[in-house]
């Protein structure tokens, strides 16, 4: 049974009484019979033999693909890309790396922002927070219990 949405209890069986005293049954002469008798059955039989040729051309493409080598190609591309980064990570210069850390973390201070800074910072984001919290609990009971 639905519920209605700011109703009392007393108010809400008044409701559905009235609902229920004027509801009206319409006569099809068996129209909706003759409608469901009119539908296509499902073939299980169609179904079975559609599933089975998708199961032969997915193993067929499959078979083909390995035919063609386009399986090995493609482990031949992994292959090279994952060289080509071990040697990219082995050409680093640890010692200028070591060097731009060291200047960064000397740095580090100066970059950050003041305390006050951060506490607006901080405000502004629980603010934001409470805001989007707030936005989503009104959508969610309005999509809950649709206003007529």
């Amino acid at each position: 049974m639905e519920t209605y949405k700011d109703l009392s209890p007393s108010e809400e069986a008044m409701l559905n009484s009235f609902f229920a005293e004027h509801a009206e049954s319409i006569a099809d002469d068996g129209f909706t019979e003759r409608v469901l008798q009119a539908l296509p059955t499902e073939n299980v039989r169609l179904r079975l033999w559609s599933r089975s040729l998708d199961l032969v051309t997915g193993a067929a493409t499959v078979g083909l693909l390995f035919y063609l080598g386009i399986f090995n190609r493609l482990a031949d591309v992994m292959q090279n890309a994952l060289l080509r980064t071990v040697a990219s990570i082995m050409a680093i210069d640890t010692d200028q790396l070591l060097v731009e850390l060291m200047r960064f973390l000397h740095r580090l201070p100066h970059l950050l922002p003041s305390a006050p800074h951060l506490i607006g910072i901080a405000v502004a984001a629980i603010v934001l927070t409470s805001l989007a919290a707030y936005d989503i609990a009104q959508r969610r009971t309005q999509s809950q219990f649709p206003t007529w």
